[in-house]
C-alpha cells in the first residue's frame, strides 16, 4: 500500500514537472513568435535585404523546438519549477 502511494506521489511530480516544462515551453514559443512578427513589421519599415526578395521564415511548431532542445531544454525547466512539488 505504502509502495503505490509513493509510486503514486512520484507520478503526481514527474506529470508536475511535464506540465511545467510544456507551459515554459509554450511561453518561449509565443515569445519568439512575437519576436518573429515583431522583425517582419519592422522589415515592411525599413527593407533590411534592399530590392532583393526576403528569404522565407521558417516558423518552428512546439515538436520542431523540442526535437533541437529535448534533454537540456526539460532537464532546465524541470529543476526551476520543481518547488512546485510539494508532495
Amino acid at each position: 500500500m505504502q509502495r503505490q502511494a509513493t509510486s503514486l506521489k512520484h507520478h503526481q511530480l514527474v506529470m508536475q514537472q511535464m506540465e511545467a516544462a510544456r507551459v515554459v515551453t509554450e511561453d518561449a514559443q509565443k515569445q519568439h513568435m512575437e519576436a518573429l512578427y515583431q522583425l517582419e513589421e519592422n522589415r515592411t519599415v525599413t527593407p533590411i535585404y534592399g530590392r532583393k526578395s526576403q528569404p522565407p521564415v521558417r516558423e518552428w511548431s512546439l515538436e520542431d523546438f523540442l526535437k533541437h532542445h529535448p534533454v537540456k531544454f526539460v532537464a532546465e525547466y524541470a529543476e526551476k519549477f520543481k518547488h512546485l512539488s510539494h508532495f
